[in-house]
């Protein structure tokens, strides 16, 4: 594909810049954590640590099922409260508390790396002068900033979105659109790298971005679940390959 002009690549995090693996004995060890970090701000959690991940991970997926409908990003407060411990009550306890264990989670209860060409593909977009931003469906609003910050990359973004932050979910319009008027490039002229069909490339779609290029991901079948709703402009494999489509790169 020839692309004239782009002024601004916009990336998604998670299966994008960083792998994401759900593995099964990462979260079997992770639970204990986990119910140590609730207790210590006085959520005292009943039964097995078997249980106890089976109620996370259903939870978590009828919540995946409800935020993909509604395309809202609940509080962890909520999330925890109506989807994972619904017949139990914490009245004492404050909000920040499940930003912690949503944080925790997160960050514990799956293998994330970041993928190895992402520093030199970020310096070189930003020797060429594009605008740099990502945008991220998150519960927790701490995770991206913590994240771009571990893997040293944090300084290369003019804008970070997250739906914990705007409570609105990709594929929902908002962030794609204010995005790009906060870093003053019309949409046009933004490309969008995800690695879904169903959030990150019909997103990008809907708001009016000129290139929308998919990477896959370990974890891409799982989101899309067979969407097929549209398709993006460019399908690559590794994030070195945006390089030859944007001007100043080497056309192969």
């Amino acid at each position: 594909m020839n692309v004239k002009q782009v002024a601004a690549v916009i990336f998604d995090l998670g299966g994008t810049l960083e792998e994401v693996i759900i593995d099964p004995e990462v979260r079997r060890k992770a639970v204990p954590g986990f119910r140590a970090a609730a207790l210590s701000r006085g959520i005292s959690l009943t039964g097995s640590n078997a249980s106890l991940l089976g109620k996370l991970e259903k939870g978590m997926l009828a919540y995946k099922q409800w935020k993909e409908r509604y395309m809202i990003e609940l509080s962890p407060e909520m999330v925890f409260s109506r989807f994972i411990f619904p017949e139990e009550f914490f009245p004492s306890v404050q909000s920040d508390a499940w930003d912690e264990l949503a944080l925790y989670f997160e960050t514990n209860f799956y293998r994330r790396y970041m993928r190895p060409e992402v520093p030199r593909v970020l310096e070189e977009l930003a020797e060429r002068g594009v605008h740099i931003a990502l945008i991220s469906n998150i519960i927790t609003k701490s995770y991206v900033h913590q994240q771009l910050e571990a893997y040293g990359i944090s300084s290369y973004f003019s804008v970070v979105a997250t739906s914990a932050e705007c409570r609105k979910r990709k594929p929902d319009p908002l962030m794609f659109r204010e995005t790009a008027r906060k870093l003053g490039v019309p949409v046009e002229l933004a490309m969008y790298v995800g690695d879904t069909i169903s959030r990150d490339i019909a997103g990008a779609k809907r708001s009016g971005y000129g290139v929308t290029v998919q990477i896959a991901s370990q974890m891409t079948a799982f989101s899309d679940d067979g969407y097929d709703r549209c398709q993006p402009d460019l399908q690559i494999d590794h994030l070195d390959e945006l390089l030859d489509h944007i001007p100043g790169g080497t056309d192969k």
